[in-house]
């Protein structure tokens, strides 16, 4: 996960995470009494607690040696709790809504972040139109890590959406706080003919990769 999307860098809290497991200093938030749903076993686990440190899951099962004077206790009631979902692709726009709508639709129901392609608004108002979905998203505790489009119109020479961006455009993204990645490539015909549009985008981010 990038380190911008996260709490704290694990690197950074590692070992204070071990420490808070081991009971050796106190936990920033305990939570109780919750059932936890295992995605890996298919079970539903009762009476499970869980300890968190810098933001993150320190230990998962008895934690009353984790509790301190100052450890937030929340008592979850039984509650099921789970890992959170990430949509590993996804094009917003094709739901009709912004970002900030559609995290009220999904988050209810698990999903903590997206990789979101936007290359359908893209299309239209190029990457002013995905400045104003990445500026929406802030409004929103979903964590919304964006795959730049790659290739807008998706085939040059054979549709015209309104908007256009190019290799240099594509690069100058690279350094937006909210991408990670590169967005599908659909000029098949592109990649079939190695044309140069497609080898020089591939090979900018190849070469100015940040993360």
């Amino acid at each position: 996960m990038i380190n911008k999307f996260c709490s704290s860098p694990l690197w950074k809290c590692s070992r204070k995470l071990s420490a808070t497991a081991e009971g050796n200093i106190p936990a920033e938030t305990v939570i109780t009494n919750a059932k936890l749903i295992n995605v890996c076993t298919g079970e539903i686990i009762p009476d499970i607690e869980i300890a968190i440190s810098c933001g993150r899951i320190a230990l998962v099962g008895d934690a009353k040696h984790c509790i301190g004077e100052k450890t937030k206790v929340i008592d979850a009631d039984g509650q099921y709790i789970a890992p959170g979902s990430l949509d590993g692709h996804i094009h917003v726009e094709s739901s009709m809504m912004g970002v900030g709508e559609y995290a009220k639709a999904v988050i209810p129901h698990g999903t903590v972040g997206i990789y979101m392609d936007p290359h359908e608004i893209c299309n239209v108002l190029g990457l002013d139109g995905v400045s104003c979905m990445v500026e929406d998203s802030k409004r929103t505790p979903l964590k919304t890590m964006v795959t730049i489009p790659s290739c807008v119109p998706a085939v040059p020479g054979f549709e015209d959406t309104g908007s256009s961006i190019n290799p240099e455009d594509i690069t100058k993204t690279m350094q937006w706080d909210s991408v990670v990645g590169l967005g599908e490539m659909m000029n098949f015909p592109g990649i079939l003919t190695s044309s140069e549009h497609t080898r020089y985008s591939r090979r900018n981010f190849k070469d100015r990769q940040i993360h």
